[in-house]
C-alpha cells in the first residue's frame, strides 16, 4: 500500500523451498507442504504436472520494482531488504546509483510524463503498459545532481500525480531543482502529463 514497503505490515508470507520431500523428511517445511496436499492445493492447474509442486523456482531478490500496468500514477516500490517481486513489476537493479536514488527518479513528475509517452496503451486504452526494454531505456536525471530528500515522505500511501500532495510536491521539487527548472516548466510537467492521460481517457471512452 506504500511504495517504502514495511515487511512488518505485510499480511501474507511466500513459502520458498527448492527441495524434494526425501531431503525435508522429519522437517515443518515437509509438514507444511503435506497441510497442502490435505487442501488439494497440489492439484492446481499451474502446478499439478511439476515434480516438486510447491517450488517456485530459484528468482532473483532485489530493492526495486515497477508496476507495469500503469492508471494514473507509476508506483516504484523500494524495500530496505531485497525482495521477491511478482509478474505484475519490473525489476530494477543499478550498478552505478544508489537504488535509494533512482527510486526517487523513478517516482517524480519527470519520469511519470516520459513513461506516460512512451508506455504502451492496453485494454481498450485504459491502462499503459511499459516493458522490460522500455524501463530499461528510460531515461533519468543524474543521481549526482540530486539534493537531499527526507523520505519519510514515501510513508504516504500514495503519491497520486493528477492531485500532487505535499508529500509529491516535495519529491518533484528535488527533481526539478536538479534540473534547474522554472515555474512555468514545472507547472508544464504536471500538464503535460494530464493532457496525455486526459487524451487516452478519450479514447478509452470511445472504443
Amino acid at each position: 500500500r506504500r511504495i517504502a514497503v514495511d515487511p512488518r505490515t505485510l499480511p501474507n508470507r511466500l513459502f520458498m523451498c527448492h527441495k524434494d520431500k526425501r531431503e525435508l523428511r522429519g522437517t515443518n517445511a515437509l509438514a507444511y507442504i503435506e497441510w497442502g496436499e490435505s487442501k488439494g492445493y497440489h492439484l492446481g492447474t499451474s502446478v499439478k504436472d511439476k515434480p516438486r509442486w510447491w517450488d517456485l523456482g530459484e528468482r532473483d531478490s532485489v530493492r526495486l520494482g515497477m508496476s507495469y500496468m500503469i492508471d494514473s500514477t507509476a508506483r516504484s516500490f523500494i524495500s530496505d531488504a531485497p525482495m521477491l517481486f511478482g509478474d505484475n513489476f519490473q525489476i530494477i537493479s543499478s550498478k552505478v546509483a544508489p537504488i535509494n536514488k533512482i527510486w526517487t527518479l523513478m517516482n517524480s513528475a519527470v519520469s511519470h510524463l516520459m513513461i506516460h509517452v512512451i508506455g504502451r496503451v492496453n485494454f481498450g486504452g485504459g491502462l499503459v503498459k511499459i516493458q522490460t526494454y522500455e524501463v530499461k531505456e528510460l531515461n533519468l536525471v543524474n543521481p549526482a545532481y540530486l539534493g537531499g530528500i527526507d523520505e519519510a515522505i514515501f510513508s504516504e500511501i500514495a503519491c497520486d500525480i493528477l492531485k500532487p500532495s505535499d508529500a509529491r510536491l516535495a519529491l518533484d521539487t528535488v527533481v526539478f531543482d536538479a534540473l534547474g527548472l522554472t515555474r512555468d516548466e514545472r507547472d508544464a510537467v504536471y500538464g503535460g502529463i494530464r493532457e496525455l492521460m486526459e487524451n487516452r481517457r478519450r479514447r478509452a471512452g470511445s472504443v
